[in-house]
């Protein structure tokens, strides 16, 4: 594989402008327009490399600065179906607008019906959350991912964590949960979240497994838990990270 993404002529695509703008504030066009630039930016980064599963950006709606809540995954999965049925079109149209609506309320899927579950004690968050990803490039599953890629990951992984930081340091949100504990552990090495304190560990009643992490950066809360769908967790378990989940973001 080739070490880095290969060079590739500059193309100038113009931003669409929502179809529902006369109905917005200027700091709602501003936001919006932001997150249009910054997900074409990703896509104009994603088309220097053959990467057939295409890339995801943001499963939400991201209509305000100062969200109550963001939600951070590891790597979006599936394979390039799911990037031709989902944005594939829009990019090349150079259409880059966030989603309508909250994917994880609309799709029928294991890690939607997880999110839904979790949210259960504060649903408004499902509403004004904005979600995306630490790894904007799709991939069917992690060892796929670091086999194809090869040795240019270490590029595009950089490219995405500062994208993250840039999502975040423009966002500010009030709240910051994260689904992977190593996801989490990641960041904070990546310094990507900086100067976090009041580590607080999460276990399980039987088998003493670290369920989640909670922590703060200033006032912003962090949440940190096991994937819902990448972690083998028992029911047992899951309630108790719900619970704690339930209090923690009802403080």
């Amino acid at each position: 594989n080739r070490v880095g993404p290969k060079r590739v002529s500059r193309v100038r695509i113009p931003l669409s402008p929502p179809p529902y703008s006369h109905l917005m504030t200027v700091n709602q066009k501003n936001i919006l327009e932001w997150a249009q630039k910054i997900t074409k930016d990703i896509y104009l980064e994603f088309k220097k490399y053959d990467w057939e599963y295409g890339i995801k950006v943001f499963y939400t709606p991201v209509t305000q600065d100062n969200p109550p809540l963001v939600l951070i995954s590891y790597q979006p999965g599936g394979d390039r179906g799911y990037y031709e049925r989902e944005d594939k079109n829009n990019f090349e149209a150079g259409n880059f607008l966030p989603q309508e609506k909250n994917v994880y309320c609309i799709v029928e899927n294991a890690m939607s019906r997880h999110i839904r579950a979790l949210f259960q004690c504060a649903p408004n968050f499902l509403d004004q959350m904005v979600a995306f990803p630490l790894i904007f490039f799709r991939a069917p599953d992690v060892k796929t991912w670091k086999r194809e890629m090869g040795d240019r990951r270490k590029y595009v992984e950089n490219f995405c964590f500062e994208k993250v930081k840039e999502i975040l340091n423009r966002l500010k949100p009030k709240k910051i949960v994260i689904l992977g504990i190593d996801t989490y552990l990641l960041m904070v090495r990546k310094s990507i979240l900086m100067d976090v304190k009041d580590e607080k560990e999460i276990l399980g009643v039987k088998n003493n497994r670290r369920l989640a992490i909670t922590s703060m950066i200033g006032k912003q809360k962090i949440f940190a838990m096991l994937h819902p769908t990448g972690a083998r967790i028992s029911k047992e378990d899951r309630d108790a990270i719900q619970r704690e989940f339930c209090k923690w973001i009802q403080n």
